[in-house]
């Protein structure tokens, strides 16, 4: 596809609920093909998924053009009301510099160490 794509995965793991597992692998997967649809030319990629207890954080980063990045498309929307449902928080949009980060943070109510 002709993306860089690296992973990290910073803190201590922790078992989060199945349906913010899913939220957190829908919110990566919408950001990689907005990265696919949307940067002009091949891009790097960071995916950083954070163990904060009681956060856990995913946040996406391409150092792509923005200029055909939508501020407001159904993606974005989807990414928004996914994040609400657990009441977290989503910060979208061009990074200093050049590129697009989405940054997914929530609260986990009961955090269990990973048997």
């Amino acid at each position: 596809t002709g993306l860089d794509v690296t992973f990290e995965e910073l803190g201590s793991r922790f078992d989060v609920p199945a349906a913010v597992g899913l939220t957190v692998y829908r919110i990566a997967q919408e950001s990689l093909t907005n990265v696919l649809k949307h940067a002009d030319g091949p891009s790097t990629i960071e995916v950083v998924l954070t163990f904060d207890a009681p956060f856990v954080e995913l946040a996406v980063r391409d150092d792509g053009s923005t200029a055909q990045h939508a501020v407001d498309g159904h993606g974005l929307h989807g990414m928004r009301e996914r994040t609400a449902i657990f009441d977290g928080q989503l910060v979208v949009g061009p990074r200093q510099g050049g590129g697009w980060e989405v940054v997914s943070r929530i609260r986990i109510d009961e955090v269990r160490a990973p048997a």
